[in-house]
């Protein structure tokens, strides 16, 4: 009886790290260790659009890591629905800025598949209602693959998508957006 109990205390503290520990990153790249840095604005502060505020920063980001990448629906050719993208195909190319079909699993495997390979994908999610139809492999999959694997994998991936412009019956924004 004593060896079983000696047996099951080994394993509970080899399980407790296996599958306890790890819930967020440990490393350096670790969201939770970025620096918060506060907006500074003047007097003589441009006005500007706010696609034209994303379109900057994603040129910048597109510039500075060679290995990001975004794809989804109407994000390559249209720029994103809201042109936030705009331009920035012709300049990054077809490969780092694409478009996809109609498939948000799809985009959300996509994404994950990449990220185990060491790129940095955003998936567009074109509106929020549509992201319940990648939910399962965001929440099984994605969320959870650092833990599971004790540290041992990691996905980085960026979901991006909006929410809506209350038109039309797939438009009109749900209770999730």
């Amino acid at each position: 009886r004593q060896a079983i109990i000696q047996w099951k205390a080994a394993d509970q503290k080899a399980n407790d790290q296996r599958y306890g520990s790890h819930l967020y990153s440990q490393s350096a790249e670790s969201a939770l260790l970025v620096p918060e840095v506060p907006a500074v604005y003047s007097e003589g502060s441009a006005e500007v659009l706010g696609f034209e505020v994303l379109n900057a920063f994603f040129d910048t980001a597109f510039t500075r890591e060679a290995r990001l990448l975004i794809f989804g629906e109407d994000v390559g050719q249209l720029g994103d629905v809201n042109q936030g993208l705009r331009g920035l195909q012709d300049k990054y190319g077809h490969l780092r800025i694409s478009d996809t079909g109609i498939r948000e699993n799809t985009i959300v495997g996509q994404a994950i598949g990449l990220a185990l390979r060491g790129l940095r994908p955003i998936a567009e999610i074109q509106y929020l209602d549509y992201l319940l139809y990648a939910l399962q492999l965001l929440s099984d999959d994605l969320a959870t693959l650092h833990w599971r694997t004790a540290g041992g994998q990691k996905a980085p991936v960026i979901i991006r998508t909006r929410g809506h412009r209350l038109e039309g019956i797939w438009h009109s924004g749900s209770l999730m957006a």
